[in-house]
């Protein structure tokens, strides 16, 4: 494989080492130019390009089809995976007592989608995924459990999970299966009628290296008929192009979720990037991914002082992760990154790295040879005493710790050394803010539960 030439299908290889895929990814100059041709088409009236459009929507649903294994009746594009996760549970008929299980760790769309439902009288809880899926599935209390759902690949730590697993156990138990797989698709082979799972959610913006603002959903195609349809428009029926019909007939396919026009140059962006992948070949892209995450963790693995975040070898996916010294300040540690032309993602102390095929070993080793000198800079140390030790008698009391702001001024001063009192409204998000602190500063964290707009806990 020429790897130079695919290099310069991509302007992100000739400014930096961009080592950030799970991010929002840089698109091809094929995905830019195709995108614009889109664009340009637009000053003239739609229906002089209709059928072109529907032509281009078609095609791109029948290549995600095909790299996902499933039917293209199984795929609706949306906007981007939050929509796709939202259109899923308000598609479910849920009876008051029903649970969902998520896992604890979750990027907030596969959390705040379905504590949304708490209205409904559907209860949301998390649970623990510090050991294998499938051991941890089976020792959880699965009365009244409606759904699980899980991100195929962890956005913070790069944990891998076994989906057939997955869908197996859920079948078994009769549980509807989610997976929120935009970490996943495009790094690893994923086959959803092999693995047997309800519902699949993900975004063109990442390692499928396509535009924003285009998602998609997959259903099970045995389930279509049975969920409602949130969101209803001239597109979600059976004959669109009928406008005299009275009566509602949904097409019999996912496209009954798709309420109207959708965005044509986000959608024509996806289909050449999908196309540009294809060509290359999705094997030889899988393999250079895991190769690179398998190098980065040799490498990590040699550096005094980080711990990856996934110690384990079964499951790679393409993102790498570790935990910063105790001693580097985050913010700093990514600041001095980026002025060696380094891109990855610095998430309080957790540094997640995640390069593509086009990526180089090169770089690799730029990255690897950088953040070893990096730690040696006093520069980036966090702030001491006049003694030298980081201020382990000194408390800091935060309100309302369990809000984005809240959070966020906790990690701050534990970056500092502080320690913490925190008072919040959510347990289970004390409990996470708790376990982070205290792991990855040694830092105290001390919480009290209270309502502050319920007078009778606080007089």
């Amino acid at each position: 494989m020429n790897l130079k030439k695919y290099r310069e299908l991509f302007p992100i290889s000739q400014k930096g080492c961009f080592l950030n895929h799970a991010a929002t990814a840089p698109v091809s100059y094929a995905t830019i130019n195709s995108m614009k041709v889109l664009c340009d088409q637009m000053q003239e009236p739609l229906g002089k390009h209709f059928y072109e459009s529907l032509g281009i929507l078609e095609h791109t649903r029948r290549l995600l089809a095909e790299l996902l294994s499933a039917n293209a009746g199984e795929i609706a594009f949306t906007s981007n995976t939050s929509t796709a996760l939202s259109l899923i549970a308000l598609s479910i008929d849920w009876k008051p007592g029903d649970r969902i299980l998520v896992p604890r760790n979750e990027f907030p769309s596969n959390r705040y989608v379905w504590q949304n439902l708490k209205s409904k009288g559907v209860k949301c809880e998390f649970f623990d995924l510090d050991h294998p899926l499938s051991e941890v599935l089976e020792s959880l209390d699965l009365s009244s459990v409606k759904l699980i759902s899980i991100s195929l690949v962890s956005y913070l730590s790069g944990q891998r999970h076994d989906i057939n697993a997955f869908g197996a156990f859920c079948r078994k138990h009769d549980i509807l299966s989610c997976v929120d797989a935009i970490q996943a698709v495009g790094t690893i082979p994923v086959d959803v009628h092999q693995a047997d799972i309800d519902f699949l959610a993900g975004g063109a913006q990442k390692w499928l290296l396509g535009p924003m603002g285009c998602g998609y959903l997959y259903i099970r195609k045995d389930l279509i008929p049975k969920l409602h349809v949130p969101l209803v428009g001239w597109t979600s029926v059976r004959y669109p192009e009928n406008f005299d019909l009275m009566q509602l007939d949904f097409s019999p396919e996912a496209t009954r979720f798709e309420p109207g026009l959708l965005n044509i140059a986000s959608i024509g962006g996806f289909k050449s990037s999908l196309e540009e992948l294809k060509s290359i070949g999705w094997e030889f892209i899988y393999q250079r991914i895991q190769n690179h995450s398998i190098f980065l963790r040799e490498g990590i693995k040699q550096i005094s002082g980080i711990t990856l975040k996934y110690p384990h070898e079964k499951y790679l996916s393409g993102i790498t992760s570790f935990d910063l010294p105790k001693h580097i300040h985050p913010k700093k540690f990514q600041a001095s990154l980026e002025k060696e032309g380094i891109t990855v993602t610095t998430r309080n102390s957790i540094v997640r790295v995640s390069p593509h095929f086009y990526n180089t070993q090169e770089e690799l080793i730029h990255f690897l040879s950088t953040i070893d000198k990096t730690f040696q800079k006093k520069s980036l140390f966090l702030t001491k005493e006049k003694k030298g030790k980081l201020q382990p008698d000194r408390w800091v009391l935060i309100n309302g710790v369990t809000g984005t702001l809240g959070k966020e001024i906790a990690l701050s001063f534990a970056q500092r050394g502080y320690n913490i009192l925190g008072i919040g409204r959510n347990q289970d998000i004390l409990k996470t803010l708790k376990n982070t602190i205290e792991k990855n500063y040694s830092l105290q964290f001390e919480f009290l539960t209270a309502d502050l707009k319920n007078s009778y806990e606080v007089s």
